[in-house]
């Protein structure tokens, strides 16, 4: 909370993501300090020191993604082309079908969207029930949306907010894609390439020639 505090100090004379380095950078400086400190006084301050270090270095990644995201929707990102399952769908048929798309989840449609399934899921199930389980008893059922025209950093936070690593898109009642975390991962490491190479673009341009 401290460092959000002064992060927003710092952010009224630069950039905000400017400002979020530099806070980060003096929390993870102030838990080194803290850790040094605890060595010689009190363990416990290594512990909180941790914790104060890690929190700075996420904070920090957070911010940097949510501004390299800027602009960018999720249907830029998703993959239109969506794999559906039915409930009666054995796991031995999902296994099969994770194999030959090379995707981990599909949403399980039977009337409407009524639940996604992923690799996870199947872990839950008995060896010995295997055989016969299927999709319906493993599904998540409470399926969390988006729509395509969602901000994607706005997608990105609701993933992290519940703790799963794709969404469904839909528009309507219709799906129309799927998000999975590599494709935030993907267009991040594009958007910073991207980035990168129109600052050396700058950089080298030549000014142009004064008529003689």
């Amino acid at each position: 909370d401290g460092g959000r505090v002064l992060r927003s100090l710092l952010a009224e004379h630069m950039p905000f993501i400017e400002a979020t380095r530099r806070a980060a950078r003096i929390g993870r400086y102030f838990a080194i300090g803290m850790a040094l400190f605890g060595i010689f006084f009190n363990f416990f301050f290594i512990v909180i020191a941790l914790f104060v270090y890690i929190a700075a270095t996420e904070e920090e990644q957070a911010t940097a993604i949510s501004e390299s995201l800027q602009g960018v929707t999720v249907g830029k990102l998703m993959s239109a082309s969506v794999e559906v399952v039915h409930p009666d769908t054995t796991i031995e048929q999902l296994h099969d079908l994770m194999l030959s798309t090379k995707h981990m989840g599909f949403p399980v449609m039977d009337k409407g969207l009524v639940g996604i399934v992923t690799l996870t899921d199947t872990h839950r199930i008995p060896k010995d029930r295997i055989a016969h389980a299927k999709v319906a008893d493993i599904m998540t059922r409470n399926v969390v949306t988006v729509a395509p025209d969602l901000d994607a950093a706005k997608a990105l936070h609701v993933m992290s907010e519940k703790r799963i690593s794709r969404l469904v898109v839909v528009q309507g009642r219709d799906i129309v894609g799927i998000v999975t975390q590599k494709d935030f991962l993907r267009a991040v490491n594009v958007l910073a390439v991207q980035k990168q190479t129109a600052r050396w673009g700058q950089q080298f341009e030549q000014p142009p020639l004064s008529p003689p």
